[in-house]
Parts: C-alpha cells; sequence; structure tokens
C-alpha cells in the first residue's frame, strides 16, 4: 500500500535485481526565511489566470501552499523556489538493456531570476529562468551550445532558444524546445520530463487525486558521494545499483494529468507524485495511448545545506517496455555543482555571446 504503481512494475519487470532500501522517516530541515516569507505573501496574492494556463502576483516560491485545484498544485512543483544560480558538468548515461550505454556530456550553467533575491515580480520583467548548455562529448556533438529564457507565463511566452552549430558556425533559432520533443542523451526522455514536468500545463487536464503514504527516494547523498563511480550506479540492468538508495515513507500529494482532447502528446496520462513539505515532485508514472505504464521516473533530492533549500540532484527515467533507463546530473568527476556561487553575465545567455564563442 506504500508503493506507486511504477514501484511496483520495477519489482516485477526486474524480481532478481530490484530492492528498496527503507529508512526511517526525516522531516528534520525548514527553508530558509525568504523563502517562508514569500509562500507566506503568495497563499494571500496568487491567483490561476489566462484558463489556467499561469499564473499572476506570485513570486520566488510555490504560488499556492493551499492548492485547490490540480493546476495549482502542479504550479507549486514548477515554481517552487530553489538554487538562483547553478553550475556544473553533468553526465546523461542511457544504460540500454543489452548493457550498451549512450553518454552525453555538458557544461550546464542556470541562472533562476525567480530564486534570485536581488529580482521581484515588480523587476524582473516576467523573466524566470536563463539557460546555458555546451555540449562536451560525444564527440559528433562537442561544441554544440544552447541558451534561452524561460518566462514566468510559460503559455502565453514560450521558451526562448537559440543554438550554435560548430559544424555550420552559425547561430540559429533553436526548433521547438518543450512538451514531447526528445531530449537527454539518444533522446531518451521528453523535454518536459526534466525534473519530471517543467514548461506550461496547457496540454493536459489536471486534477488533485488525493494524499498517499509512500516510499519515496529521499536524502539521496549516498549516490553522490565522492568515491561513489558512475560504473557503479549504472551497474545493474533495467535501473541504478538498489544499494545506492535510499527511500523513506512520506506523505505526498497525488497529481493526475489527462492529455486534453485534440492536444498531442506521447504520453497519454501522467501521476506524480509531490511531497508534500515541499511540492518538488519526486516520482512520475507516464501512460502511453493505450493506457499502459510505460515509464517510471524518480527525481533524487537533498537537502542542500549551502542554500538551505531541497536540491533536485539525479533524474532516474525508466523505460519498462525496452528495459533500459537513463540518469541525468551524474557528476563529471565527481565534483560537485556550485550552487549560489557563480556570477553569469547577462549577455551569457544572449545570440549575441553565442555569436562570440563560434569565434573561438
Amino acid at each position: 500500500e506504500h508503493l506507486s504503481d511504477g514501484q511496483k512494475a520495477l519489482f516485477q519487470r526486474y524480481p532478481q535485481s530490484f530492492r528498496m532500501p527503507i529508512y526511517p522517516s526525516h522531516r528534520d530541515f525548514r527553508t530558509d526565511s525568504l523563502l517562508e516569507k514569500l509562500i507566506k505573501t503568495n497563499a494571500l496574492n496568487a491567483e490561476v489566470a489566462n484558463n489556467g494556463n499561469e499564473t499572476v502576483n506570485a513570486w520566488g516560491a510555490s504560488p499556492f501552499p493551499i492548492p485547490q485545484s490540480g493546476v495549482e498544485l502542479l504550479f507549486n512543483h514548477t515554481m517552487r523556489g530553489g538554487a538562483s544560480t547553478e553550475e556544473a558538468n553533468y553526465l546523461q548515461v542511457v544504460r540500454y538493456s543489452d548493457g550498451n550505454r549512450v553518454t552525453d556530456k555538458l557544461t550546464y550553467k542556470i541562472q533562476s531570476i525567480w530564486s534570485d533575491p536581488n529580482y521581484s515580480l515588480e523587476n524582473a520583467n516576467g523573466a524566470f529562468v536563463n539557460f546555458f548548455t555546451e555540449s562536451l562529448a560525444p564527440v559528433r556533438k562537442k561544441g554544440e551550445i544552447i541558451v534561452g529564457h524561460e518566462f514566468i507565463d510559460s503559455y502565453s511566452q514560450q521558451r526562448q532558444a537559440w543554438q550554435y552549430t560548430p559544424g555550420q558556425r552559425r547561430v540559429r533559432r533553436a526548433p521547438t524546445v518543450g512538451y514531447d520533443t526528445p531530449n537527454g542523451a539518444g533522446g531518451f526522455r521528453t523535454f518536459d520530463e526534466d525534473r519530471l514536468f517543467n514548461g506550461s500545463p496547457d496540454r493536459y487536464e489536471w486534477k488533485i487525486v488525493g494524499k498517499r503514504e509512500l516510499f519515496i527516494p529521499y536524502h539521496n547523498y549516498r549516490i553522490d558521494a565522492p568515491e561513489v563511480t558512475i560504473d557503479q550506479i549504472l551497474s545493474v540492468n533495467g535501473h541504478v545499483d538498489p544499494k545506492l538508495m535510499r527511500y523513506e515513507k512520506h506523505r505526498v500529494w497525488v497529481l493526475e494529468g489527462t492529455l486534453k482532447a485534440g492536444a498531442r502528446h506521447i504520453y497519454a496520462k501522467r501521476v506524480m507524485y509531490l511531497d508534500e513539505d515541499s511540492w518538488a515532485a519526486i516520482m512520475a508514472d507516464n501512460y502511453d495511448g493505450r493506457g499502459l505504464l510505460w515509464r517510471t521516473n524518480m527525481q533524487a533530492t537533498i537537502y542542500a545545506y549551502d542554500i538551505q533549500r531541497l536540491h533536485a540532484r539525479l533524474g532516474i527515467y525508466h523505460d519498462l517496455i525496452a528495459g533500459s533507463y537513463l540518469v541525468d546530473r551524474l557528476l563529471d568527476e565527481q565534483k560537485p555543482a556550485l550552487l549560489n556561487v557563480s556570477q553569469f553575465p547577462a549577455e551569457e545567455f544572449t545570440p549575441s555571446y553565442l555569436r562570440k564563442l563560434g569565434t573561438r
């Protein structure tokens, strides 16, 4: 009764190897005072707008601490406060059922205007996040760079992105970067699966199913430990090495999204499980057009002591039909990400900066 459908499916698919080490439940940290203040302010002022596709009068944190609808609960996940900047070299690795792997290595820079204490709703001009990724491997993709912007109103103002391709030595507007566009190593997951869901909610009808007590990934420090290698993490077919994971029983919100009539997406239904304390999506079960459970995903988390906030770490995506899985944000050479440390010049996220890099 404390397992999601996705977890049950993993036990059924891999009866000899899948395990879940269960630890005592902990609710042993608090968020920083700024985030608490912003949540309280949002509780009094935030509203849903534009047919449920956007929020207004919210800033810097989850808009609806007492959610009354599915889309309000979803916004609590996509708009919760986190690190204001993040910089690292990350690996994305797919392990297929035959043991073969595909690896992408990326330089990753994120500037969250939403989480930056120097900004407010009044001076952000609708900006939400700026991003920069540069491919370091494989060789055929080395030097490819994508920069872009995301906006608070993700429905009215779609994500903007530009791409530099070394072979062509030119900058051009990137094609659609969102929804079910393939993304990640091997095109394994969709763009809107990053951190289990991101972007506009408009293609689904969202409803709150209720609350449950489930075993969820929590306090996942061990899998990030310096002595743990990527080979160890990926040593098992079908899923990461269970010895490196840990789970706790927590109350979660159960949120269900059903594809709207006439809307297009490879997932006909999505069920997400949001940690009650943080509104962060921790697990997601995604169903195909036949109603069959296709992919089950987990978001490992840690409490980042340096910024006093919950932080999403490894994203683990399981294809139950193909028997393969993707692990995202693996640390390159075990060098930890820099949170709230980097100072990015504004021009770093612009097409003109891409052109400068093209002359290197």
